[in-house]
């Protein structure tokens, strides 16, 4: 009987199924529109859970239609969400967003989580880390991609990007990146 709840499960569910499904393949990439929509569900979580106390920006309609079909490595962009709202935002009184941003560049895509929390090194501080294991994958399955291709998927943090808070994660993936094993 609780709406909220039953909307939780839901995309919970629908998250979980995608993964374990993704794992079952063996496959560690798919579309940007698939990771976005993986995100799309998280963030329906999230408001219910912070009670709609941040606002998220995802990329705009038209950049769906013209890069939903480019292939990144799955949680590639939710990872760095979850983080921005689990040890940004949640641990900053005043935080109000979270904001994916592409940006086509010459021969890659620049994709960015931009959020106002407290800042990576704030959240240190505090002892608001995580296991790190979310970042520790990402960074293997770069490792893993990268070893074939000349041109790498790069990442890089802007810390404190609104003065004393917010960070920036910068993911810099070449236009033409082999993902063949």
């Amino acid at each position: 009987k609780d709406k909220d709840l039953v909307k939780v499960i839901g995309r919970l569910s629908q998250n979980i199924k995608y993964i374990f499904e993704k794992t079952r393949e063996g496959t560690a990439i798919h579309s940007l529109k698939e990771e976005l929509q993986l995100i799309n569900n998280y963030i329906s979580i999230q408001e219910i859970r912070f009670k709609y106390s941040f606002n998220y920006k995802g990329p705009s309609q038209n950049i769906i239609a013209e890069y939903g079909n480019i292939m990144i490595p799955i949680l590639q962009l939710q990872i760095h969400v979850e983080n921005a709202i689990e040890h940004g935002l949640s641990n900053r009184l005043n935080s109000t967003y979270v904001e994916i941003k592409i940006t086509e560049e010459d021969d890659s895509f620049l994709f960015q989580v931009i959020d106002d929390g407290v800042g990576r090194p704030m959240a240190k501080e505090i002892g608001s880390q995580g296991t790190q294991e979310g970042t520790k994958m990402i960074a293997e399955i770069h490792t893993i991609f990268n070893a074939q291709n000349n041109r790498k998927i790069t990442q890089w943090y802007s810390d404190n990007c609104f003065g004393d808070y917010g960070t920036i994660v910068n993911i810099r993936i070449p236009k033409n990146f082999d993902y063949e094993i």
